[in-house]
C-alpha cells in the first residue's frame, strides 16, 4: 500500500482536529465528585446548569425509536425517556427498536431535555417496546411528553414525501396539527387517507429555539404499521352535496368542523400552490391549496377541504384539493361603499369601489396603495407580476376591484357578535386600478405649503417691524443724548466764558500787583520777600490751572469725538508748553465709555501729562489707549528726568499722586507709577469690565 501524499496527510490532520474541535465540549469538564446517575428520569430533572457539570451516567433502559443514519436514538425507561448521542468510542454501535442496552457516558444540556453523551454501549437483551399513553394536543404542547412515547387519535390532513427515507402525515388532534415523520416510502395513494381518523403511536418530537424555549411538537413513527386507521374516507369524496359557503362553521346538530367539506364555485382568482378565491351565491372564500394545476377566472370548480378558524379573519379551507367541472364568464364585482364593506357581510367577495389615493408604494414585489374612502382608511394589495401599476399621483380617485378580506377587531368578546374593524382589498391585475379623477390642482400639500409661505411672510414682517421699532428706539435715544450733549456742551460754554471773565481776570490782576510787588522785593526783608515769592508762585499755579479748566470746559472734543481725541488734543497743548514731540495711538477696537470714567481718564491723563511739563523737561511725551477684550490700558510715558516714587510719594499734594489715585479708585480701576531718576516716567491705569460698552469704528 502506497503511503498517503502530503496534501492526503494534511487533510487527515485538519479532520482529525476538527472532530477535537467538535466533540472536546463532550467531554466531563467536572465529573469529579459528583454522583452517578442510574435512571432516565433522573437525567431529565437536570437543569441547563447542572447537565452542563457532565455528571456520570450507568443506566439500563429501552430503544424506542433510531434511523440507520443519525447517530443518536431515544432510550426509554419506567421513569422516563431521553435522546442519547453517541460520542467517538460508540460511534460504531447500531441501534435497533427493541434493545435493552446498558449505556455508561455522562449528562448534557441538550438542546431542550438534557440527554446522555454515551461513551459506551452495550446489549443485554430485547423488549417490547413501552406502551404509548394516549395524549391530547394540549398535553404534549406542556413540554412534559419530551420523547415520551405517546399515542395520539386524530384525522388526516395530508401526506406528502419529505426526502427518500420517510415522509410527513399531517394530523389534526384536538384544535392542533401534528406533523408526523415516518420512516419509508409515502403510501401508493395517499389521496386514499385523507380525512381518516387515526391512531399514531411514536415518540413526541419537540421544536425549540436558541434559547430552550419550546416552540411546536409533532411525532416520530417508525413504520406506517403505527399508524391505525380507525375511520376509513369516502371512496367518491367528490360525490358528497356542495355545502353552502356560508354554511361552513355555522351550528348543525350533530355536526363537528375538523372533517372535510365540499365546497363548489366561481373561481375569483387563483396563485397556483398557494391559495384560491371563489365565490357562489351565498359567499365568497379562501382556499389554501399544494395544487400546482392552473385555474382561470370564471372557472367552476368543486373542492374538498378542512375548515380553518383563523383568529382576527373568517373561516376558511386549508390542506384542499380541487377540481375544475367547467368553464363560465368571469363574475360581476359588486359595487360598495366602505361602510357597507364594514358590516362584515362581504368576506372573500369580488367588490368595486372609489376610494382616494394617499400613498404608493412596492415592498418585496409586492405594490400597495393605501387607500382613503371617507373617514376609512385601508390598503389595496397587488400581487407580484411583471406588470405594476404605473406611478399614480396621491389624491387621485380610483376605482378599485378586487376581493375583500376582512378583519375581526383586536379585542374579541365573550359572547356575541365579533365586529369587523378593518379590511383590504387584493387586485387580481394591474388592469382592475382605473383612474377616475386626477387630483385637483389645489390639494392639501399645496395648500400647506402656500400656508407656510404666507406665515413665513408674516413672521418675517413682524421681525421687521420689531427691528424698525428697535431702531428707531436707538435712533430717539442717539437723539436724546446728543441733545443732552449739546446742552452741556453750551452749559459748559457759558460757564467758561464767566469763569474767564471774573475769577481768571482777577487771578490775572492779582498776579500783576505781586509782579509789582515783587520788583521790588530786594528792599523787603527775606522773610517777607519769600512769602511774597510763594505767593507769586501759587498764583501763576493758579492761574495756570484756571487756564486748563476754562480750556477743558470750552472743548467738545470729548464729549463729540471720545477720549483718544480728547488726550490727542490735551497732549498738543502741553507738548507745545515745552517744545516735547508729541505721540498719542489707540489700539484694538475703539469702545465709547460712560462720561464720567471718560472725564477720570482725561483728568488723569492731564495730570500725567502736566507733571511731565512741569518737572520733567522731557523730549517725547507719548499716550497709548489699548484696548483687549474687556479691559482697557491707558500708559502715559515720558523720556524726562524722572524722579524717586517713594520719596515723591511723601509728598502727594505737590505731585499731584492723590488726585490720580483717587480718580482711579472711583472708576473701579487700578493706578501703577514707574520711574527712577534719570530713565523717565510711566504712568498706566488699567480698567477691567470695559468690554460691556459698544465697539464703534
Amino acid at each position: 500500500m502506497n503511503p498517503p501524499s502530503f496534501t492526503a496527510r494534511r487533510v487527515q490532520m485538519v479532520l482529525s482536529f476538527t472532530l477535537l474541535v467538535l466533540l472536546f465540549p463532550m467531554w466531563p469538564a467536572k465529573a469529579e465528585n459528583l454522583p452517578t446517575l442510574t435512571t432516565v428520569g433522573q437525567i431529565r430533572a437536570l437543569s441547563e446548569e447542572q447537565a452542563a457539570y457532565s455528571y456520570p451516567i450507568h443506566l439500563s433502559a429501552v430503544v424506542t425509536y433510531c434511523r440507520a443514519k443519525l447517530s443518536w436514538f431515544v432510550l426509554q425507561d419506567e421513569t422516563g425517556a431521553c435522546a442519547c448521542l453517541k460520542t467517538t468510542p460508540a460511534v460504531d454501535f447500531k441501534a435497533r427498536p427493541g434493545q435493552i442496552v446498558t449505556v455508561d457516558g455522562w449528562s448534557s444540556p441538550g438542546g431542550y431535555v438534557a440527554n446522555i453523551m454515551a461513551s459506551h454501549i452495550e446489549v443485554t437483551g430485547f423488549a417490547p417496546l413501552p406502551e404509548a399513553k394516549p395524549m391530547r394536543y394540549d398535553q404534549l404542547m406542556s413540554g412534559q411528553q419530551a420523547c415520551q412515547r405517546v399515542e395520539v387519535r386524530g384525522v388526516v390532513r395530508a401526506i406528502y414525501q419529505q426526502g427518500r427515507q420517510q415522509f410527513v402525515m399531517q394530523i389534526a388532534s384536538g384544535g392542533g396539527k401534528l406533523p408526523t415523520v415516518i420512516e419509508g416510502l409515502a403510501p401508493e395513494h395517499p389521496e386514499q387517507w385523507i380525512d381518516s381518523v387515526v391512531r399514531v403511536r411514536g415518540v413526541c418530537s419537540s421544536t425549540f429555539n436558541k434559547q430552550r424555549q419550546l416552540c411546536g411538537v409533532g411525532l416520530s413513527a417508525l413504520t406506517l404499521d403505527d399508524v391505525v386507521r380507525e375511520e376509513y374516507p369516502s371512496a367518491e369524496p367528490y360525490a358528497a352535496p356542495a355545502k353552502p359557503i356560508r354554511q361552513i362553521m355555522q351550528f348543525v346538530q350533530g355536526s363537528t368542523h375538523d372533517r372535510r367539506v365540499k365546497v363548489s364555485g366561481t373561481v375569483l382568482y387563483h396563485q397556483p400552490g398557494q391559495s384560491c378565491f371563489i365565490e357562489d351565491e351565498t359567499s365568497g372564500l379562501e382556499v389554501l391549496s399544494r395544487e400546482a394545476g392552473m385555474l382561470h377566472v370564471g372557472d367552476r370548480v368543486e373542492v374538498l377541504g378542512f375548515p380553518l378558524w383563523s383568529e382576527y379573519s373568517f373561516p376558511r379551507l386549508e390542506d384542499a384539493i380541487f377540481r375544475r367541472v367547467g368553464r363560465g364568464l368571469p363574475p360581476k364585482p359588486i359595487d360598495v361603499t366602505a361602510g357597507q364593506l364594514l358590516e362584515g357581510r362581504l368576506d372573500r367577495r369580488l367588490v368595486r369601489l372609489q376610494a382616494q389615493l394617499v400613498e404608493q408604494s412596492r415592498r418585496k414585489g409586492e405594490e400597495l396603495l393605501v387607500m382613503k374612502a371617507g373617514e376609512v382608511l385601508f390598503n389595496a394589495r397587488l400581487s407580484p407580476s411583471d406588470d405594476g401599476v404605473s406611478s399614480l399621483a396621491n389624491d387621485s380617485i380610483l376605482s378599485l376591484t378586487g376581493i375583500c378580506r376582512l378583519q375581526m377587531g383586536e379585542h374579541r368578546p365573550v359572547l356575541g357578535d365579533w365586529p369587523v374593524s378593518a379590511f383590504e382589498l387584493l387586485l387580481p391585475s394591474p388592469d382592475d386600478v382605473h383612474v377616475v379623477k386626477p387630483p385637483d390642482w389645489w390639494t392639501q400639500q399645496r395648500a400647506a405649503w402656500l400656508l407656510a409661505v404666507v406665515t413665513g411672510l408674516l413672521v418675517g414682517a413682524m421681525c421687521w417691524v420689531a427691528m424698525l421699532r428697535h431702531r428707531v428706539r436707538l435712533q430717539t435715544a442717539i437723539i436724546s443724548d446728543r441733545l443732552r450733549a449739546e446742552a452741556a456742551l453750551n452749559e459748559r460754554e457759558r460757564i467758561a466764558r464767566e469763569l474767564h471773565d471774573t475769577v481768571e481776570q482777577d487771578l490775572a490782576a492779582i498776579g500783576m500787583h505781586f509782579e509789582v510787588i515783587t520788583d521790588r522785593a530786594l528792599e523787603l526783608e527775606p522773610m517777607v520777600r519769600e512769602n511774597f515769592e510763594a505767593a507769586v508762585r501759587q498764583v501763576r499755579r493758579s492761574q495756570a490751572d484756571m487756564h486748563h479748566a476754562v480750556w477743558d470746559l470750552r472743548s467738545g472734543t470729548l464729549v463729540e469725538r471720545g477720549l483718544g481725541p480728547a488726550l490727542e488734543e490735551a497732549l498738543q497743548l502741553s507738548a507745545a508748553h515745552c517744545g516735547a514731540v508729541p505721540e498719542c495711538k489707540e489700539y484694538g477696537p475703539v469702545r465709547r465709555l460712560p462720561g464720567v470714567i471718560e472725564h477720570h481718564l482725561l483728568r488723569i491723563g492731564q495730570e500725567a501729562m502736566s507733571n511731565a511739563v512741569r518737572h520733567a523737561a522731557p523730549k517725547r511725551i507719548s499716550i497709548a489707549l489699548r484696548y483687549e477684550g474687556d479691559t482697557l490700558t491707558m500708559r502715559v510715558e515720558d523720556d524726562g528726568c524722572g524722579f524717586d516714587v517713594e520719596a515723591r510719594s511723601q509728598n502727594t499734594a505737590r505731585f499731584g499722586l492723590m488726585g490720580m489715585r483717587e480718580r482711579v479708585e472711583r472708576i473701579g480701576g487700578r493706578l501703577s507709577v514707574q520711574s527712577t531718576p534719570g530713565t523717565g516716567s510711566v504712568v498706566e491705569v488699567v480698567l477691567r469690565n470695559a468690554g460691556s460698552f459698544s465697539s464703534v469704528n
